[in-house]
């Protein structure tokens, strides 16, 4: 550019990028997006979650997805038996290895719910295991408008209550089962866009 058009480009005022006026703090922004979003209640609660601020000691992840299975308010309410998918025990001693799910604590012959409207899909009354499954659930986190996966959760240490059976539908959050143990074992499989069947962390999805 020649010399004598040099005096013709406009020359920008750098305090305007440090002098900027701030109206909202960076978490009060996302907070307004995410509220004006579907299931803004339970986005909010995620995000929560995510920056520390629900008192909770431990961040387990999206609690809103499920519902809880367990006859508390939430999953969190338990200890863990196994809370590393594997169990820990000492020099030279049985362990029953790895293990996909998660085992908690519980009363033996607490009732369990439902965690979503399903159908009882398989009932192993030797093992006293129930699965119960249904075809695709809205995960609000996942993707645009909440991605639907089939679902099917195992519940081992368990047995039906009176009056259902194999291939009952049951409502969400319906007492259907009860524990047979002083631990529950909790298995979730989802079907991930037709790759096969991946299991999650039970944590992440139950209330």
């Amino acid at each position: 550019m020649p010399e004598e058009q040099l005096h013709d480009v406009p020359l920008t005022d750098c305090r305007l990028y440090y002098n900027v006026k701030q109206n909202k703090t960076f978490d009060e922004v996302i907070a307004d997006k995410l509220g004006s979003m579907s299931h803004s209640d339970e986005r909010l609660q995620y995000y929560s979650l995510l920056i520390g601020t629900d008192g909770s000691a431990s961040m387990y992840g999206n609690h809103q997805t499920l519902h809880n299975i367990l006859p508390g308010a939430t999953v969190r309410d338990y200890d863990l038996k196994r809370e590393f998918g594997y169990e820990m025990t000492g020099w030279n001693t049985d362990s029953d290895g790895l293990y996909q799910g998660i085992k908690v604590y519980c009363t033996n012959g607490d009732k369990l719910k439902a965690p979503f409207k399903c159908k009882i899909t398989d009932v192993n009354t030797d093992e006293n295991k129930i699965t119960v499954r249904k075809d695709d659930v809205e995960y609000w986190y996942d993707g645009t408008g909440g991605t639907e996966r089939d679902t099917e959760v195992t519940i081992a240490n368990a047995v039906l209550l009176s009056g259902f059976s194999e291939g009952d539908t049951v409502n969400d959050g319906q007492e259907f089962a009860k524990t047979t143990a002083g631990n529950v074992n909790f298995h979730i499989y989802i079907d991930t866009d037709g790759y096969g069947w991946d299991y999650i962390d039970p944590r992440l999805v139950l209330y």
